[in-house]
């Protein structure tokens, strides 16, 4: 199957699910609707002379017991939607072609994946990196390398002992003048010229540990994902993953995660982070409104009195003061603040219960709420929705949401993402999605959590130690 079959396939495997999910949105609601207007669940219809969209048709089946004589009837009722029930609902002419171009180009930052590991999926690239060469060393200090015995290989350990000898840190010694290296003994003994057979060792195969830098430096960048290959008192002897042939120091100092790589597991809370009116808590909502099996969510505290048309568990949950204060106390709030001389705050006891009753938990959370979240109780996966470029949030405000906001509010609400993804970026981020549309954000989300249990991840090692 070609390339370009496969991604048709995929994208109406896609189309296919989501008819799913609104033919299930939709017979919900008919229920509902139904039930509260004290409906009978289903009405039997003529579908002979039906002509609408939702037909029923209903079928009776009689049969007589032959010992006691009795008949018994079974009738069998079927709503059938059919397929013209659904449409397209086309965006506005004005900016149709503008946004469907962004949302179909596959070159533009829709979502990019902060702890990506290329290796896995780019064999091609792998093959590469892992090329085999030849390399010419006097024999009279072949003895003198620093090999670490790892999983029946040779590896190079490290470079302090400035043998020039082109051989990096990391790197495997497959064989000498075209014997197999089993022994060490076999670099004993030579004066001559020998020919070692050298390739760059794979990701994990030696004796190695990894980080995710949480900070910038010169040969690194936030959220980068190194390989540790040897270390001192002073410093590490690092390679990035996304090129192994890219090998350097960097100060022990520097701020770092220790991370894994671990098999493909779903976590446990997803927590959307962005700045002010992104639409992280739209997005939040409507994936409680289309996946309520599936998601949900906490209900704050608050301890200042309740207004007209606020629901208790719904909007807040009314409490003292003195109750909010002894749950911050007692560390049982994730994120907690005063406005007005009232305390408002989100309790982990909640999470822990809708974690227990097989949800997963959605937070619309602040960048010290997942630093609270961020460990292996709670294994958040942290989601970045970010604002559009410029021009196009303004169209989106001015003909698609109506917001009737302001050039200035709008340049404000962009400087604002920009500013938040600049000075957090990737430190705690698992993915960044641009939203440009909910309903399309709302896919990409589901994507990235399928591909949880599929592709393996770098977890902080301390989730799983």
């Amino acid at each position: 199957m070609s390339e370009n079959d496969n991604n048709e396939l995929e994208r109406l495997r896609m189309n296919a699910e989501n008819l799913s999910h609104c033919l299930h949105s939709l017979m919900s609601r008919i229920r509902d609707l139904e039930t509260k207007n004290g409906d009978p669940p289903m009405k039997i219809g003529n579908n002979e002379t039906d002509s609408s969209d939702c037909q029923v048709c209903s079928n009776e089946t009689i049969t007589t017991d032959e010992k006691s004589g009795l008949k018994k009837k079974i009738i069998v009722t079927e709503r059938i939607l059919t397929t013209k029930t659904f449409h397209s609902q086309p965006l506005n002419l004005s900016i149709n072609n503008n946004l469907m171009n962004k949302l179909n180009d596959t070159s533009s930052e829709e979502i990019t994946c902060e702890n990506k590991f290329p290796i896995a999926c780019n064999n091609e690239y792998l093959d590469n990196c892992n090329e085999k060469r030849i390399v010419k060393i006097p024999g009279n200090i072949a003895h003198k390398l620093d090999l670490e015995f790892v999983g029946g290989k040779y590896i190079n350990k490290n470079d302090n002992l400035n043998l020039n000898t082109n051989i990096n840190v990391g790197d495997v010694i497959e064989a000498i003048d075209n014997k197999q290296l089993t022994n060490r003994n076999q670099l004993l003994g030579y004066n001559d010229n020998l020919n070692l057979t050298v390739r760059s060792s794979k990701i994990g195969e030696g004796n190695t540990t990894f980080f995710k830098i949480m900070e910038n430096s010169c040969c690194s960048n936030i959220g980068d994902i190194c390989e540790v290959l040897d270390k001192n008192e002073d410093t590490f002897v690092v390679r990035n993953i996304n090129n192994l042939n890219n090998i350097f120091t960097l100060p022990r100092s520097i701020l770092h995660l220790n991370v894994s790589l671990i098999a493909p597991f779903p976590r446990r809370t997803i927590c959307l982070v962005g700045s002010k009116s992104v639409g992280k808590n739209s997005v939040k909502q409507l994936l409680l409104k289309q996946y309520g099996h599936l998601f949900s969510t906490v209900v704050p505290y608050t301890s200042r009195e309740r207004k007209n048309g606020e629901i208790e568990g719904v909007h807040y949950n009314y409490v003292t003061k003195e109750e909010l204060q002894s749950r911050i106390r007692n560390d049982d709030l994730f994120e907690f603040g005063e406005f007005e001389h009232e305390l408002y705050g989100s309790s982990k006891s909640d999470v822990r219960r809708l974690i227990r009753s097989g949800k997963i938990v959605i937070l619309d959370i602040t960048i010290n709420g997942v630093k609270n979240l961020f460990n292996r109780e709670f294994m958040p996966f942290v989601i970045c929705i970010r604002a559009p470029p410029y021009q196009e949030l303004v169209e989106l405000h001015n003909k698609v949401y109506n917001t009737n906001k302001t050039d200035i509010e709008i340049k404000e609400i962009h400087n604002n993402s920009e500013k938040f993804y600049k000075y957090n970026k990737s430190s705690l981020f698992d993915i960044t999605i641009v939203n440009r549309n909910h309903d399309l954000t709302v896919q990409r989300i589901l994507l990235a959590l399928d591909n949880l249990k599929n592709q393996s991840q770098w977890t902080p090692t301390s989730w799983i130690s």
